[in-house]
């Protein structure tokens, strides 16, 4: 192999998506969907934590299974959200609250991705895709109607924007 031959990347094997009983059983005993939701929140946001703790030791096989974790109990978040007996402004508040919070927890999940070695790029872009999925099924949820269309995996980001650009009755400011 010559030097300027690049090196193959193994990539590491995803993560469990699952929530561990302890957890799991805390969920089952919340009495409503607030406190589910609050709950929900709170477990995350720890999982996240702790993944942002094992990266900082750059244990990045424990991080990804932390964030398996977390992945499980956002996508176990909507879910619950979703088969929820509250109706009205109260469900709108419950989605509400879940995109923000998805909202800051992208950002702190975009900051260990830019960390993580290339070996873990695929399952970090399997979280960051997940938890972009389920802020946008929450986003949509609260406003009743589609608001974010994911674009799909093979989509450029930059195709929405030149779609947009093309309609016809639209003019480009100067």
């Amino acid at each position: 192999m010559t030097s300027g031959a690049a090196q193959e990347i193994f990539q590491a094997p995803p993560p469990l998506v699952l929530i561990p009983k302890e957890e799991s059983a805390r969920l089952a005993t919340a009495r409503d969907a607030k406190a589910r939701l609050r709950l929900s929140l709170e477990l995350s946001d720890a999982r996240l934590a702790r993944a942002e703790q094992f990266v900082g030791m750059q244990r990045y096989d424990d991080a990804v299974k932390e964030l398996g974790i977390y992945q499980a109990i956002i996508e176990d978040a909507l879910h619950a959200l979703q088969s929820s007996d509250a109706h009205g402004n109260r469900q709108r508040d419950l989605y509400r609250r879940f995109e923000i919070a998805l909202r800051a927890q992208l950002s702190r999940l975009e900051a260990i991705r830019r960390v993580m070695p290339a070996e873990q790029s695929a399952n970090m872009r399997a979280v960051v895709r997940a938890t972009r999925r389920v802020r946008a099924a929450a986003l949509n949820s609260f406003y009743g109607h589609i608001v974010i269309r994911e674009p799909d995996d093979d989509e450029e980001p930059g195709d929405g924007a030149e779609a947009a650009s093309e309609q016809p009755g639209k003019r480009d400011e100067p």
